[in-house]
């Protein structure tokens, strides 16, 4: 039997994750005596299914869960302790976990291999959490896990414990005791007022008592005795471990006291810090104790009190280093953080160690604005705040600049922007750039407003003016975010036609073909860099133009390209030339000039290496991956959206890192790849583009998380998810989306789409007739554009077909030219089976049987060849309605047989369940 589920086990894990099966042996290694030692040489160094290493984690864990849950008859159960501790990673993997196990709809496959995980996933009753929490004021109400409890899922069923009753506490005496509850009620009374009934405080109580000799056996009458008026005075409360031995006989020493509360300044465990400390109040002064903390902490270790291993001292739980800070006078607390923090700071900047100074400005900032003695200690803790802001914020740690930064001007003192303006306007533009990136947009407007307000010169104002179009352009304000670029460029001396013709837009493309003609590709590398300030920022704020035009005026979007490549031409490559120069590759693409457009792709990402820009590497590698997906097996290219959304987050590009995110998950699903990892990429996209709550971005999200959403069977999860995401900022942009040419075009076509894959004619009719209306090319090369001409072709075809429409067959036979153009130009492997299936489609319109039975086969035959999962199952479909209508039943059997399978193994139940019935039909009506 241990074999048995073993090899289920196994195999399960194969099917599920292939080599990243392998993974998980470096988080569980006794995996490695179920799925072979040999195995787990060959683990993968990049993952189909993840985004970065966290994504990875999760997805391994819960996939492994799903596997053994699907593995026993008995559901799966899961028990937590303690989950008011529990961090956002935790409370992320335990809610993909849920979302795993909990089973989505399908039914068992005929492949050998799947037989061995047979079950029903329509049965949800997979798995079973059980959690504990608490819920009170030692928590407090800022913990994470309680406000995230109820985004764990439908299915969650909150229980809350109550403290014990008077008479509950009496019992609980009584028994322990070993006396009657009539006997024990007064003492009850008097325990049940000092510790409101919580069993943790009573236990802890009644052992204090015992330890201090207020509640003892007496031999002479064999029972209990205790001095009520002795015990009501105690001083308890709610204090723990460390309270109770400091007012018990034998209890510590004020020395280790004060030493625990040093430790507990630093929280749960010592680190390097706190050896620092010691050692420079002992240099300062000599005449102390050389161990005037370590010395204690080994005391509070010899009582148990502490963990002491690899010379790091370790409350034994958090309860004790709480009860340790608590001994520590409120009004004082901040001043020991204050005072740590400044001796640490002096420390680390002497020794030049960052990670040491964060930490000591930690500390400062724990102490806060009321521990400073004067304007003095305040100017330092400002300075060292923005010395902090700018160390993090280089570390790509946002979260953490913010906090630095908005520390900062907390110490800045009531003048601050007339007499300390540089350092006022310096922590005011690192607070609003972070804020914008966390997503903190009511702080922004009161830190924009500020500098607005207190900047001395345009300069100075410059910053702010890049936040304010970001923030407009994640407001869905885009005609305001292109007003207010449009009259900063007109400050820096470059001026934007008001209205883009096609003949303006020709007299931009002449001017940038005549200038780049005249230069190689290595002299266009060894440009000259730009000096010109003005120049730098003026291509700062065009760069912010390209982006609001793409949502509203994407046709005037070439004219701010051509600009900025003539900017870098004329003055020199800046930071954001790389940018420049890959959009300028995709635009010649787009026009039919596939091999201009992938050198000046190459010719970015060489700049973009030699100039070494952070900020423009996530765009970069977002637009010049997908000019590679069109040349290049789209399913090995996208791997680089990943290395592209790392880069956006370094620079704090949220955009870019959604905009990679997003490509790789819509390429991801169009390639065919599983949609249960296609699903879990989608969720944390979703996630991340709700941190950054950029409207329009979420839109694209939501739209492709619902199609796949639908190819699962779980269709109602997005629709819940928009009216929980739509608050007062963001309904602008999901009630306008419709009205914006590009967003009402994707829309319909995926209504399209979602139609055609399910076969319901009359929806598809009236959403293709809708795409055609607001139809609108996009001049970005990018590889759903290549999508979304094949599906309209096999729609078109349908329809055609169906009502002798021949402008609709005239509309696929272009969709079936194109396709077969870029097949044999661009790349065969992303496109023959495409352009085959289109042709088929064709003949079959035209009549023309035989030739429409072969082009069929090849291109199932090629769907499978080049590894598109989803198009064989589709053109395996196809192919069998085909044989049906013209008769031949065998091989249309066949054929849709196949279909069924490969839906099946593309996870798309919903839909093999739907040809399945109509494959049954058929044979009850031969039969």
């Amino acid at each position: 039997e241990r074999s048995s589920l073993a090899k289920k086990v196994s195999c399960g894990l194969t099917l599920s994750l292939g080599q990243e099966a392998c993974a998980l042996v470096n988080v569980i290694p006794n995996l490695a005596k179920v799925i072979g030692s040999k195995k787990t040489k060959n683990t993968a160094d990049k993952s189909d299914s993840i985004v970065d290493l966290k994504k990875m984690l999760r997805h391994l864990l819960s996939q492994f869960a799903d596997v053994i849950s699907r593995s026993h008859d008995a559901p799966l159960v899961f028990f937590m302790d303690n989950l008011q501790w529990a961090d956002a990673a935790s409370i992320a993997l335990l809610k993909q976990i849920m979302l795993v196990t909990s089973g989505s709809s399908s039914s068992s496959s005929s492949d050998s291999s799947d037989k061995i995980l047979e079950n029903d996933r329509k049965n949800n009753g997979q798995s079973f959490f059980l959690g504990c929490y608490r819920n009170n004021n030692d928590v407090g109400k800022d913990n994470y896990t309680l406000w995230k409890i109820d985004d764990l899922g439908p299915n969650v069923t909150k229980i809350e414990l109550d403290c014990l009753d008077k008479e509950a506490v009496n019992l609980m005496i009584s028994n322990k005791m070993k006396m009657l509850p009539l006997l024990t009620s007064s003492l009850a009374d008097v325990v049940y007022r000092k510790t409101e009934g919580n069993p943790s405080f009573v236990i802890q109580l009644m052992t204090a008592l015992e330890k201090g000799s207020l509640l003892c056996m007496c031999p002479i009458r064999s029972r209990w005795i205790w001095d009520e008026k002795k015990i009501e005075d105690y001083e308890l409360g709610t204090k723990d471990v460390v309270s109770i031995l400091a007012d018990s006989p034998g209890s510590l020493s004020s020395d280790v006291l004060a030493a625990l509360c040093t430790l507990s300044c630093f929280g749960s465990c010592s680190d390097r810090s706190l050896i620092e400390l010691e050692n420079e109040l002992v240099s300062s002064h000599p005449e102390s104790n050389s161990k005037w903390l370590s010395g204690p902490l080994d005391c509070a270790v010899a009582e148990g009190v502490l963990n002491k291993k690899d010379g790091q001292y370790q409350f034994v739980n958090d309860r004790v280093k709480d009860s340790a800070y608590n001994l520590i006078n409120p009004e004082e607390r901040c001043l020991h953080h204050f005072n740590y923090g400044l001796v640490l700071c002096s420390v680390a900047e002497r020794n030049d160690d960052d990670g040491l100074f964060l930490m000591a400005v930690g500390q400062i900032n724990l102490g806060g604005p009321k521990a400073a003695g004067d304007s003095d200690e305040r100017s330092s803790a400002a300075n060292y705040n923005l010395v902090a802001g700018k160390k993090a914020r280089a570390a790509s740690d946002f979260f953490s600049a913010y906090w630095f930064y908005d520390y900062g001007i907390s110490y800045l003192k009531v003048d601050h922007w007339a007499n300390d303006y540089d350092l006022s306007l310096a922590l005011y533009d690192g607070a609003a750039e972070c804020a914008l990136i966390v997503g903190e947009h009511v702080v922004l407007s009161i830190l924009t407003e500020q500098i607005m307000h207190y900047a001395r010169c345009i300069e100075d104002k410059l910053h702010i003016f890049d936040i304010s179009m970001r923030i407009l352009m994640h407001r869905s304000d885009m005609s305001a975010a292109i007003a207010c670029g449009i009259e900063v460029l007109s400050k820096l001396g470059e001026d934007f036609p008001e209205k883009v013709t096609p003949h303006v837009a020709i007299h931009f493309m002449e001017e940038t073909s005549e200038m780049l003609d005249e230069m190689t590709n290595e002299e266009l590398i060894d440009h000259k860099a730009m000096s010109d300030s003005n120049k730098i920022m003026a291509m700062n704020f065009l760069t912010r133009l390209f982006e609001a035009l793409f949502m509203i005026r994407p046709s005037d979007q070439p004219v701010v390209i051509l600009k900025m490549v003539q900017l870098s031409l004329t003055h020199g490559m800046s930071p954001l030339s790389p940018l420049a120069f890959v959009l300028y590759g995709s635009f010649l693409a787009n026009m039919g000039n596939t091999q201009e457009g992938y050198r000046y792709a190459r010719i970015a990402k060489a700049l973009l290496e030699k100039i070494g820009s952070r900020r423009v590497a996530g765009a970069v590698i977002a637009y010049s991956t997908q000019l590679m997906a069109y040349a290049e097996p789209v399913q090995s290219v996208i791997n680089f959206h990943i290395e592209g959304g790392k880069a956006a987050m370094k620079s704090g590009d949220t955009m870019y890192a959604n905009l990679n995110a997003f490509f790789y998950d819509s390429c991801s699903y169009w390639s065919g790849k599983k949609l249960r990892n296609v699903m879990g990429q989608l969720n944390f996209t979703l996630d991340l583009t709700k941190q950054s709550n950029h409207v329009l971005m979420l839109v694209q999200v939501m739209s492709l998380h619902e199609s796949v959403s639908k190819m699962i069977g779980i269709s109602n999860s997005t629709h819940d998810s928009i009216s929980n995401l739509k608050t007062a900022e963001t309904e602008k942009g999901f009630d306008s989306m419709i009205d914006m040419e590009k967003f009402g075009r994707d829309h319909y076509f995926n209504k399209m789409y979602t139609a055609f894959f399910f076969r319901q004619y009359s929806e598809m009719k009236t959403a293709a007739k809708q795409y055609s209306k607001s139809k609108v090319g996009p001049w970005i090369f990018v590889f759903s554009s290549s999508i979304q001409s094949f599906y309209e072709g096999l729609v078109s075809f349908w329809i055609g077909r169906n009502e002798e429409d021949k402008d609709r067959i005239a509309r696929g036979k272009n969709s079936c030219y194109v396709m077969q153009n870029m097949a044999d130009t661009l790349s065969k492997w992303n496109f023959e089976n495409k352009a085959l299936l289109l042709r088929a489609e064709e003949q079959y319109c035209d009549g023309n049987l035989e030739c429409a039975e072969k082009l069929y086969d090849d291109a199932v035959s090629s769907a499978k060849s080049h590894r598109f999962l989803n198009e064989e199952a589709l053109a395996s479909e196809l192919a069998g309605i085909f044989y049906l209508t013209t008769g031949r039943k065998k091989r249309a059997t066949e054929y849709l047989s196949q279909a069924v399978a490969r839906y099946r193994e593309w996870e798309a139940w919903p839909k093999a369940d739907s040809v399945q019935k109509y494959l049954n039909g058929i044979m009850v009506l031969e039969s």
